[in-house]
């Protein structure tokens, strides 16, 4: 694999309250996704857990921010550490191209 596009965090709870421009910027992920899709470079929703609070498995917090397009062939990624790469099955040696979406403060 030589590159492949990361939306990092992009979840309910994440954006509660909402990010100023949180609309425009999902837009702007779905189109980097789309276009990689269209050009065969795989796609990866990460997704961060943890046992208890805010962003337990399966809550509605811990899904996906509603309008984030996810095709059937893009991967889904659960993570528990803030390393996107521990434990995963992306590592930055073999994917030496990333693109990294991701909420920012």
């Amino acid at each position: 694999m030589k590159s492949a596009v990361l939306v990092i965090d992009i979840q309910r709870g994440l954006f509660d309250p909402e990010p100023f421009e949180a609309g425009e910027v999902v837009e702007r992920i779905n189109m980097v996704t789309s276009n990689a899709g269209e050009s065969g470079c795989p796609v990866f929703f990460i997704q961060h857990e943890t046992e208890n609070g805010l962003l337990k498995y399966s809550s509605k917090n811990w899904k996906l921010y509603p309008g984030l397009v996810v095709e059937d062939n893009d991967i889904l990624v659960r993570k528990t550490t803030p390393d996107s790469f521990l434990r995963s099955p992306i590592s930055p040696a073999s994917v030496p191209k990333l693109r990294l979406l991701n909420r920012t403060k």
